[in-house]
């Protein structure tokens, strides 16, 4: 179960960096539309009160929330999967990992609870 949660860590992270790629856009794609927007509305009537500067402020702030939510995410995560990494025994990643879970990536949530289980079964069983 150990490394069954490393894969999922591993592809979380892969979730996650896409993620990113993905708010990344929605951002690019608002400032787009702010600046462009009611331009291309007036040349093309089919548009016209879609693309205007609301619609360009939500997709901004949309993205600019996500794209930082993201990062923290990744970020965490990575901190996380170090401290896995040290040889030492310790439940504290793990719950970090399933907290991670909760607020972005199913991965990680699962991870979390299979690493879990897996450290507090290897540690029931030395005894």
């Amino acid at each position: 179960m150990g490394s069954a949660s490393k894969i999922l860590y591993t592809v979380g992270k892969v979730v996650n960096i896409i993620e990113i790629v993905m708010t990344s856009l929605m951002l690019l794609l608002g400032l787009v539309v702010m600046i462009f927007g009611e331009t291309v509305a007036a040349n093309i009537e089919a548009l016209s009160g879609m693309l205007t500067m609301a619609s360009g402020t939500g997709f901004t702030i949309g993205g600019a929330v996500a794209l930082v939510i993201s990062i923290v995410t990744l970020v965490l995560a990575n901190n996380a999967t170090r401290a896995l990494d040290n040889g030492v025994k310790e439940n504290a990643p793990h719950i970090v990992m399933i907290v991670i879970g909760v607020l972005g990536d199913i991965f990680y949530l699962l991870g979390g609870i299979f690493g879990l289980v897996a450290e507090n079964t290897e540690s029931s069983y030395s005894r």
